[in-house]
């Protein structure tokens, strides 16, 4: 049986080793349609290739990574951002304990990243300190613009973090 997956643009280009993108898949055992709904069919089937709404990065060693979900991905200022890659910035502060990145819209950029913090057991930061640290780690259209810091951050039976509750909260 042979598999093939690529990572594309949103025109279906492939892209080249460490670009992130959609990841496509083609194989004996990949979906073939969606039960009886046609719409959904012609949006994730194309060409014999399933796109999968999941976005990842091929590195130079043949190795394949999942980033986030597409539909999670920010434009700011017309640039692609993944709020998965903003959280792992902030995860490598050794006083944050637990943290989650949505879009909140701005008139300037259309959207921009919000970041929600838990800080490590008595440990105090600031919004100031979180922005200064992800400064060093992160071009500066990814930064977050706004922190706010939690006690804790909804999560669902799973453990991961509820982000639809942080998103409705913020409208």
């Amino acid at each position: 049986m042979s598999y093939e997956i690529k990572i594309v643009d949103e025109h279906g280009e492939e892209l080249p080793e460490g670009e992130i993108g959609e990841m496509i898949f083609k194989g004996p055992a990949v979906v073939s349609g969606y039960y009886e709904d046609s719409i959904n069919t012609a949006m994730c089937l194309k060409n014999g290739w399933y796109y999968s709404g999941d976005l990842g990065r091929k590195d130079g060693d043949g190795n394949y990574y999942f980033i986030d979900r597409k539909s999670g991905m920010m434009k700011i200022a017309g640039l692609k951002v993944y709020p998965l890659e903003i959280e792992l910035a902030l995860l490598e502060h050794p006083d944050i304990k637990d943290a989650a990145v949505i879009s909140v819209n701005d008139k300037l950029r259309g959207e921009i990243p919000k970041a929600f913090i838990v800080a490590k057991n008595g440990k105090k930061l600031t919004a100031d300190e979180v922005i200064d640290f992800c400064k060093e780690r992160l071009p500066n259209y990814k930064l977050p613009r706004l922190v706010q810091m939690q006690e804790s951050l909804p999560k669902i039976g799973s453990g991961k973090i509820n982000k639809r509750i942080l998103q409705m909260e913020e409208v």
